[in-house]
This record gives C-alpha cells, sequence and structure tokens, in this order.
C-alpha cells in the first residue's frame, strides 16, 4: 500500500510458507503490510509500528474510509502539491493519511526521511490515484478486525492480555535492518536495538520468525540464542551491494530445499 524501505511483497511468498500454522498473529514493524497482505489472514491480527504516519494512515483507512476517498478526489496530481506537503506537514488525521499516501507513491518519500527528498514526480501509468483507491478499497475490508498499536517493539507484547496469547500464536518481526539505519531512517536503528529486539523475541516463550540481512551482528546474535537461520534469497541492498535475505526463526523449518546458514 505505501512504499517503505525492505517492503517484503517481492520476497513473501518465499517466506510465508515457512511461516507455522496459527491462529494468532502477531507483527512488530507493519510498515506497508506487504507480508500481511500476502500471508493468509489469521483468525486474530495484532499489528503494530512505531510509525506515526502509518499507524494513522491505516486506522483512518479502518475509521474514516469514506472521508478519506472523498478528500484523495479533490487533491490534483501536481508538483506544486508535493511541493507543498514536503514542507508542510498535517495534523487532521485524513489529510495527514492522504499527504502519506501522496508522498509515498509520487514523491518516493516511503521512509527515507533522513536523505533529500525527490523533487520529481512518479506519474506513470500503473501509478494513478484510481490504482490507489482500488488498493484502498481492498485493505478496507481486509483490516476491520485487525488491532493495531502505535508502540516501540520492546513495549508491543506487554500491551496484549496474556489471554489473547495463546500456544498457537506466531511473532513475525521486520525491523529497520543495521545496514539501511544511517542512510535512510532519520531516527535510526542502533545495533543495541537489534539486540533488545532478539531478546524480546526470544524471552517471550512464541514462536517467531525474523527477517534481515546475513549482517556478522545479526548471525552472532542467532548463534548466541541457538536459533535456525535460513537463506530466503540473494537481493541487492540499497548500497547496491549484493546481499543475503535471510529468516530466522525459533522452531524447526521443515523443507529439504531450504538452505540452512550455518
Amino acid at each position: 500500500m505505501i512504499n517503505r524501505i525492505g517492503n517484503k511483497r517481492r520476497i513473501a511468498d518465499k517466506i510465508i510458507p515457512l511461516f507455522p500454522e496459527h491462529k494468532t498473529y502477531i507483527e512488530m514493524f507493519f510498515g506497508g503490510g506487504g507480508m500481511f497482505f500476502k500471508k493468509p489472514k489469521a483468525k486474530y491480527n495484532i499489528v503494530n509500528d512505531n510509525s506515526a504516519d502509518v499507524f494513522n494512515l491505516f486506522v483512518v483507512v479502518n475509521e474514516k474510509y469514506d472521508d478519506l476517498i472523498n478528500y484523495i478526489l479533490t487533491v490534483p496530481l501536481h508538483s506544486e502539491v508535493m511541493n507543498y506537503w514536503m514542507c508542510k506537514q498535517e495534523s487532521d488525521p485524513v489529510k495527514k493519511a492522504t499527504r502519506f499516501l501522496y508522498l509515498s507513491h509520487f514523491a518516493m518519500y516511503g521512509n527515507y526521511e533522513g536523505r533529500k527528498k525527490s523533487r520529481t514526480m512518479d506519474l506513470s501509468v500503473e501509478n494513478s490515484w484510481d490504482n490507489i483507491i482500488a488498493k484502498l478499497y481492498f485493505i478496507q475490508s481486509f483490516i476491520k478486525d485487525v488491532i493495531f498499536l502505535h508502540k516501540d517493539f520492546r513495549n508491543v507484547l506487554s500491551c496484549i492480555p496474556k489471554g489473547d496469547i495463546a500456544d498457537d500464536a506466531f511473532i513475525y518481526a521486520d525491523p529497520p535492518y543495521l545496514e539501511s539505519t544511517e542512510k535512510y531512517y532519520k531516527t535510526g536503528w542502533k545495533e543495541q536495538d537489534t539486540v533488545d529486539l532478539f531478546e524480546v523475541l526470544v524471552s517471550s516463550g512464541i514462536r517467531f520468525a525474523m527477517s534481515e540481512y546475513n549482517n556478522p551482528v545479526v548471525l552472532e546474535l542467532a548463534k548466541k540464542h541457538n536459533l535456525e537461520v535460513h537463506k530466503i534469497a540473494d537481493v541487492y541492498a540499497m548500497s547496491k551491494a549484493k546481499r543475503t535475505e535471510i529468516l530466522i526463526t525459533n522452531y524447526d523449518v521443515y523443507n529439504k530445499q531450504l538452505e540452512l546458514l550455518e
């Protein structure tokens, strides 16, 4: 739905078959929902994102869908609008959601908050308000019973009543990657954040899977906690360097065709 660094929609089909069966799904870094909207929907779904823009967008889609569509239809695709919103925030939830969608799709906004933003509009045939509205229609029907949280990942599980986290729960974590933070994240994601994430996931006692690159720090932490590390695909990072996308799990993945990294 929104353009975010590390969106998993391109490789979701390789990751989803490795998820265990579950009735309760918890996602700590929702972003654009690239994984969530491609996987089979669980009976209970709790998703979180620490970004106020991401959280506001999906709450507005869920609660003020008609107002959002009506406002979108009044906003022209023009560079002056893009330049205005690059310099100005919005406080009204519907306008804030529209701004986020606009910059994400037409100005390569995404979460490139730490770099100089592009002044070139993307007005390709496939990138239009009509296509965005069609996606919003699907999303609005899909998320009606989804619980959205706006928390630091360290506080997500403590916000969920223990009775709602049964033995069949599953957590997916797709955090900012260590190698992407300095250039592409305004506030940054530090090595200590990755250390803390491992601690939160491992101590939860819940089955989980975590996406990352084969960063030495990440691999060492996985080894420390006796976790499985699976190769998903060779990809090109934002730096244009070829990297290996991995999935770290605290459960056995029974797939003979899957490469297990040592």
